[in-house]
């Protein structure tokens, strides 16, 4: 039960002087706000309000709904109080229509403690938990449950029958996600093994036919397989099996440890796929399978490359920093003396350390600049090595066609093939194009060979403005670095949602733009009918920025859940046929912010 949405509450405790009320009122409430917004959990900011009269209370909801609304959260109300003959007492005695406003605002959870009320209320679409008990005793129950968290439970609490029995309430509506249980840790039971793992042993059990596949890989029919296949005659297939057998053998014991050590404690889907991406690895699943697959991935692939060791700490490091802690955390520590890995743990600290923002890796960067509507008469490549100076870099003729663009651009790629050092590979593709061109363009199926770009690729897309001397401008250069950043270090999903209202008057989005309201990543909600304007006034103040390429369902929440593995992410997407295939992005990193000032200041030269 993930939640990938951001939360906003409003705690709405209203003490009436006319009514007899308990005296645990504030208490209660400020209680109740703690453990809800506890920075800890992150699971969601607010404050805490009282009413004055029917009015104040709506105009208390109301604000708190556009906040949610402009956050691209979801609202969680929590009420405390006194309750009339018909409704929520307000502080001079007026009575509130509470199961009206709520109706009228559909927040995602309603927590009512109310004294005095005797029957739970139903709203369409919303979890609403209602107090059966008085003293508000439920509010301070359930304020406890989230300040211990469920040793048993899962990766949250849940707002659920259960939980509602515990604390003395009912709950109507379905179940959710209330906050993330802060002592729940990935368990790994049964089979020690995961998917990848599995289906890798058991390809090579099935080719060698010493060891029969068990139903259940348990840790003991793991190591019996070790001692089995030494034992064995010394062949190409029992070589495969050692050095599956090993690698995986260090996924096993990390796994042990992170459930040994809590090292889950506060890793929640999020944190370990963000770790994940920072070290070269992706997922699709979530809590302990996710776990399980990217420990896997890190261990066989290393085992490639014969550092499987290597590979394995380097996530475990990334993992431990993904909470706040390092290389000194007792599970990474437990990990490197079981498997005599403390260099590789060391060294894993030190690269996790000083990993600069961005990618450095070899990458070709191809310049599509053109004037509306046209496409290129000439294609600009950069072949971007890390720590190579001068950059080596052409010019390839094009006809102002997309075909023609697309062809000029395979010339680009066969260049930068061409200069390749040996053991290089041309992984990251990045194709700079104006705002008409990147409303339209779909550039992963672009095919100027026999394949896709996508297929063999990663490709991604930036714009044109931040190589141009003629848009370059110092401070529009520095707010997208401080952009950058801010969203490189940024603990959850950094993302600022436009909607159509926002987007209505482009004047006024100009003046917030440049009044520096938006400080994050930036995503359309929709397609708006104008989207290359649109484009045109976003870009040079949004280095991160997407949107879709048509009206579809589900990707902004998958687009929050699959954020730690964004931008690279996308490319799977495209081709997985995910949520996210609709998605469109620029997407620029400090590199490529580095390399575009030094382009448009003409510290180097263009081919052209």
């Amino acid at each position: 039960m993930t939640r990938t949405r951001p939360r906003h509450l409003l705690v709405l405790a209203t003490r009436c002087a006319g009514a007899a009320q308990p005296d645990d009122l504030e208490r209660a409430a400020v209680a109740l706000h703690a453990a809800l917004t506890d920075t800890e959990l992150g699971a969601m900011s607010g404050s805490v309000v009282s009413a004055a009269d029917p009015d104040d209370a709506r105009t208390h909801l109301l604000n708190a709904a556009s906040a949610a609304r402009g956050a691209g959260a979801e609202l969680v109300l929590a009420v405390l109080g006194s309750a009339g003959a018909n409704g929520y007492l307000a502080a001079n005695g007026a009575e509130v229509d509470l199961p009206e406003l709520i109706a009228e605002l559909t927040p995602s959870i309603v927590l009512l403690d109310v004294h005095g009320a005797t029957h739970p209320i139903t709203v369409a679409g919303v979890t609403v938990l209602t107090s059966v008990v008085g003293r508000f005793q439920a509010s301070l129950a359930l304020s406890a449950v989230i300040r211990a968290g469920d040793p048993a439970g899962d990766e949250h609490i849940a707002l659920d029958t259960a939980l509602a029995t515990t604390v003395g309430a009912t709950v109507t509506g379905e179940s959710i996600a209330l906050v993330p249980n802060r002592v729940w840790a990935p368990q790994v039971v049964g089979d020690v093994v995961g998917p990848l793992g599995r289906a890798t042993l058991d390809r090579l059990l099935e080719a060698w036919g010493g060891f029969p596949v068990p139903p259940t890989w348990t840790r003991a029919r793991f190591d019996d397989l070790r001692g089995v296949v030494e034992s064995a005659q010394d062949t190409l297939t029992t070589r495969r099996l050692l050095h599956t057998h090993s690698a995986l053998f260090y996924a096993v014991h990390a796994a042990e440890c992170v459930r040994k050590h809590h090292l889950g404690k506060r890793l929640s889907t999020e944190a370990i796929r963000a770790a994940a991406t920072s070290v070269g690895l992706a997922g699709d699943a979530t809590g302990t399978d996710l776990l399980v697959r990217v420990l896997e991935d890190a261990a066989l692939n290393g085992s490639a490359r014969g550092k499987p060791k290597a590979a394995v700490a380097r996530l475990l490091v990334a993992l431990a920093r993904a909470v706040g802690a390092d290389g000194e955390h007792p599970a990474v520590r437990a990990w490197a003396a079981e498997v005599d890995a403390e260099p590789e743990v060391r060294d894993a600290s030190a690269e996790v350390l000083d990993r600069p923002s961005g990618r450095k890796e070899l990458r070709l960067v191809v310049s599509l600049a053109a004037d509306a509507p046209w496409w290129p008469d000439v294609v600009e490549a950069y072949l971007v090595r890390p720590g190579q100076s001068p950059t080596p870099q052409t010019v390839f003729d094009s006809d102002r066609t997309q075909v023609g663009a697309e062809a000029a651009i395979g010339e680009a790629v066969e260049w930068a093939t061409d200069r390749l050092a040996p053991g290089e590979r041309l992984r990251y593709l990045d194709l700079a194009a104006p705002a008409h061109l990147l409303a339209t363009w779909y550039p992963e199926r672009g095919k100027p060979g026999r394949f896709f770009l996508g297929a063999r690729h990663q490709v991604l897309t930036q714009w044109t403005g931040w190589l141009d001397p003629a848009t370059y401008s110092a401070d529009l250069h520095a707010n997208a670095a401080e952009v950058v950043r801010r969203v490189g270090v940024a603990a959850g999903v950094p993302l600022d949602p436009l909607d159509a209202h926002a987007l209505g008057d482009l004047a006024v989005l100009d003046e917030r733009l440049a009044n520096g309201e938006f400080v994050q990543a930036i995503a359309l909600d929709h397609r708006p009918a104008d989207l290359t304007a649109v484009l045109e006034l976003l870009l040079p103040y949004c280095p991160i920025l997407l949107w879709p390429r048509e009206e579809s369902d589900g990707w902004l929440a998958a687009l929050r859940e699959r954020w730690g593995s964004l931008p690279e992410g996308l490319a799977s997407a495209y081709r997985e046929g995910s949520p996210l295939q609709c998605l469109r992005s620029v997407w620029h990193d400090e590199d490529w912010l580095v390399f575009g000032r030094r382009l448009a200041r003409r510290e180097m030269n263009s081919p052209n």
